[in-house]
């Protein structure tokens, strides 16, 4: 479906199972996080570049955001903990900007209407 696509998982809880899995049954690229290991590391400094780096992306007007619940959550992320509001899901706006994040790395040279 994705063309053989390179793949950022989140490396978090069971982002290891999935990595190993992907390991021994993919032939696909796994992609790294900041600290050069494969699968991002979602703790605080894993999301604040991700959505700094997202930040810049939509300043500069290099991605559109099609979905409503994408767009939702993407405006309720509180600025000082880089989550939802309590009670509130964060999944789909952490999983655009990794995205985001994963363009840049596959991108031969990032321009705004690749993303």
């Amino acid at each position: 479906w994705y063309n053989g696509a390179a793949v950022m998982v989140e490396r978090n809880n069971h982002g290891h199972a999935v990595l190993l899995w992907l390991r021994d049954n993919s032939h696909l690229t796994l992609l790294t996080g900041l600290d050069g290991k494969e699968g991002w590391l979602s703790n605080s400094r894993g999301k604040t570049a991700m959505y700094d780096h997202a930040a810049d992306i939509f300043k500069e007007g290099g991605a559109v955001v099609h979905s409503f619940k994408t767009y939702n959550q993407l405006v309720s992320i509180e600025g000082a903990s880089l989550r939802a509001p309590e009670g509130e899901m964060d999944d789909c706006a952490d999983s655009f900007v990794l995205t985001l994040v994963g363009a840049l790395q596959t991108a031969p040279a990032w321009e705004p209407s690749i993303v």
